[in-house]
């Protein structure tokens, strides 16, 4: 069968297609990067007690996972080290030594924060990056709530080779 080109168009085969989606990333270190976005309570004065952190809990072994699995079609096992490559501005992050972190805003803040960690899963890595909303209250995943603060949900990819601020940050 013979396919006639549109006018004032260069043929090309499907080899010549290939060959040149071939060549967009050849040579590209390919970084992970998972966007997370939470909604945190604030609190006024004193920091939540034990039985009310769960909410400030951040487990990034998990969060690797997932990202392996929901965008690379990989199973990896939910262990592995988180590294903090940027601290909150508005908090602080307390290391359970578990590979899990506990983000606490300070006291009487509201608004956003953020923090990185690169998330280590047998040897296979991403980078996580965390957008906060420190909010009066709380605000469950399914509410209106989180979702006028999170946009497009809690979590998505972002590309490395072409992350716009929009896509970084929803």
């Amino acid at each position: 069968m013979f396919i006639f080109s549109q006018p004032n168009a260069p043929s090309q085969s499907d080899t010549v297609i290939v060959a040149q989606a071939s060549q967009v990333n050849h040579g590209a270190r390919r970084e992970h990067i998972l966007g997370i976005c939470q909604a945190i309570p604030s609190f006024q004065k004193t920091p939540p007690t034990i039985n009310e952190q769960g909410e400030y809990v951040l487990s990034f072994p998990a969060a690797g996972s997932d990202y392996f699995q929901m965008y690379e079609n990989k199973v990896l096992p939910d262990t592995g080290t988180a590294t903090v490559q940027s601290q909150p501005k508005h908090g602080i992050l307390e290391d359970d030594g578990g590979g899990n972190y506990t983000y606490l805003p300070n006291p009487g803040y509201l608004g956003e924060d953020g923090a990185t960690f690169l998330v280590d899963l047998n040897s296979q890595k991403v980078k996580v990056i965390y957008f906060f909303h420190v909010i009066e209250g709380h605000a469950d995943m399914n509410s209106d709530r989180f979702q006028s603060l999170c946009k497009d949900g809690g979590m998505w990819q972002i590309s490395a080779l072409s992350a716009s601020k929009k896509q970084i940050r929803r």
